[in-house]
């Protein structure tokens, strides 16, 4: 688990990386036809692994509704903020309220499912709120919020259906001109097999990461112990 305020000395901001999780069991749905449930439960867990390792520089937290998710979170020693009984977008905003209680200066809230991880701790890095749509400029992939510059108003997330247009108009009711970063490592995520295919395209091993879930689950146990 990385300690708060590691890397202080080169980057200016105490900031979290916030990984919304829902039950493993029932992800990935769309790649039944693909793979059993078992496989996709697994290819989740790695996926889910990867991204909340890829940035050092920040503070991850499983953000659940699951009790089944914040075992699995706790075990490996990641933070979480459980709140059972909630939407995803109205578990969102309450974690967000709570980080801003643990003077973050930013939060970058990323999906669990992108195949090609990478440090965002470059979202973090103005007064801005910065927005990585999916591939199709319709979904948010990750999106970046400056705690002090939302402490006069309550952010209202939008994830689901359209949650990139969605993102852009709340950001513009903050009067906050949002800034929007088309990353293609960022924009792919695995919804599909059409994503799945891509994915495998630029480089993607489902198997290989896979095979890494298990040796880094193990480790991070082993460091618990």
């Amino acid at each position: 688990m990385i300690p708060i305020g590691a890397d202080t000395k080169s980057y200016p901001f105490r900031a979290a990386l916030a990984v919304p999780l829902k039950p493993f069991n029932s992800a990935k749905t769309r790649l039944a036809d693909t793979f059993d449930q078992k496989t996709r439960s697994r290819l989740s867990q790695a996926l889910a692994i990867a991204v909340l390792d890829s940035s050092p520089k920040l503070v991850p937290y499983v953000i659940c509704e699951s009790l089944s998710i914040r075992k699995w979170a706790t075990d490996l020693g990641y933070r979480t903020l459980f709140n059972p009984g909630l939407s995803l977008n109205e578990s969102l905003e309450v974690s967000l309220l709570r980080l801003q209680l643990e003077n973050f200066t930013h939060v970058v809230v990323a999906h669990s499912d992108l195949p090609f991880t990478k440090d965002l701790s470059f979202l973090a890095l103005s007064n801005q709120i910065v927005i990585a749509p999916d591939r199709h400029l319709l979904g948010t992939n990750a999106i970046a919020l400056p705690v002090l510059s939302l402490a006069a108003g309550r952010f209202r997330f939008h994830f689901g259906e359209n949650s990139y247009s969605a993102h852009l108009r709340e950001a513009f009711s903050r009067s906050l001109a949002p800034m929007v970063v088309k990353d293609p490592l960022l924009a792919l995520d695995l919804d599909d097999r059409e994503d799945l295919d891509l994915a495998q395209s630029r480089g993607f091993d489902y198997l290989k990461l896979m095979d890494q879930l298990v040796r880094t689950a193990a480790n991070k146990r082993r460091t618990r112990t």
